[in-house]
């Protein structure tokens, strides 16, 4: 699942260069933050994106539960 929200994260941002791509995926990694402009425009993904790419395993969402979802 934490590779879904890498996905679902490169599809909402807007990166660049593949550079600056791999940056924003090693700060979500450290500092669990996106870019405000994903948090302000799109709070929906911005929540699925963070609990996919949670640290435990066990917390992040479930297929069933992502497929089900209104974002889906």
């Amino acid at each position: 699942m934490f590779g879904a929200g890498l996905i679902l994260y490169e599809m909402c941002g807007n990166f660049k260069t593949a550079h600056q791509r791999m940056q924003k995926f090693k700060e979500l990694r450290t500092t669990r933050k996106l870019p405000q402009n994903i948090t302000k425009y799109m709070p929906e993904e911005a929540t699925i994106i963070l609990n996919l790419t949670d640290p435990e395993p066990a917390k992040r969402l479930s297929a069933s539960y992502l497929c089900t979802s209104k974002m889906f």
